[in-house]
């Protein structure tokens, strides 16, 4: 994954679009996404982003982008005292026009299987 968020540094932002459960970049003819791979009996889904506050971020290079797992409960959120096991992952890209754009995923499940976000190059187009 580290090697695909070198290659897109100083790229253009050309659209942006987020889902319960996956983020998507496109810069020019490229679309990455940020998703997790479900496997039973664990749940991963974009918890929030500030996107909407960022305000147009379309034709903005990206400076750094960059994933931070914690295990830790953030501050800002009530926690869940039922969760046997959760996962923080944090997206952060900081733009030219100098807005960072912040995407959270939380992920619960009983400890057993993955609550890892990754990242890749997707076909998909946003429309």
């Amino acid at each position: 994954m580290e090697n695909l968020l070198l290659s897109i540094y100083g790229k253009t932002i050309t659209k942006i679009d987020i889902d319960d459960d996956s983020f998507y970049l496109e810069c020019g003819d490229n679309t990455y996404r940020a998703y997790h791979m479900q496997d039973c009996c664990e749940n991963v889904s974009v918890y929030d982003s500030n996107i909407t506050s960022c305000g147009c971020l379309g034709g903005t290079k990206i400076r750094s982008i960059h994933f931070e797992e914690s295990g830790a409960w953030p501050d800002d959120v009530e926690q869940n005292q039922y969760v046997e096991s959760f996962t923080w992952t944090t997206l952060t890209i900081n733009t030219s026009c100098g807005k960072k754009l912040i995407v959270r995923f939380f992920g619960e499940s009983n400890g057993y299987y993955s609550e890892n976000v990754y990242f890749e190059r997707t076909h998909k187009r946003i429309t």
